[in-house]
């Protein structure tokens, strides 16, 4: 667990630095609106948390995602392997969090035990291959 939380929080710092990011949503950040109430009531995390990019048209979404190498398609229940999956439909309940309307796709992690620079270099990747649509 402890490899999980350390690759989650490396894996959120990098992408909340991201232009194409809007939002990384993980409690234990200190820009998570409820992070004051994490830090209280708990002494770590897990390896999953949501990003909420910025707006984009489907097509640069699609060239995301297909250029991923590393991270594969789909939900955790609670394998070592590192997940990524898009879940719009998640937005509707993004309200209590602050988020009022919908900047771009919002996309659910989950950080796996590979190595965390392995799986940044897999995202930066994507991202330049998103950039060229």
């Amino acid at each position: 667990m402890k490899q999980h939380e350390r690759c989650a929080y490396l894996l959120a710092n990098w992408l909340a630095e991201r232009p194409e990011v809007h939002a990384v949503l993980h409690p234990g950040l200190e820009s998570h609106p409820d992070h004051a109430l994490w830090k209280r009531d708990f002494d770590g995390a897990n390896g999953l948390f949501g990003v909420l990019l910025t707006a984009m048209d489907n097509a640069k979404l699609d060239a995301f995602l297909e250029a991923l190498k590393l991270f594969k398609m789909g939900f955790s229940w609670g394998g070592f392997e590192s997940l990524l999956i898009p879940c719009d439909e998640q937005l509707k309940r993004l309200k209590s969090d602050g988020i009022h309307h919908r900047p771009g796709p919002l996309l659910r992690i989950h950080a796996g035990l590979e190595d965390p620079g392995d799986l940044i270099a897999d995202l930066d990747q994507a991202f330049i291959v998103m950039a060229k649509r």
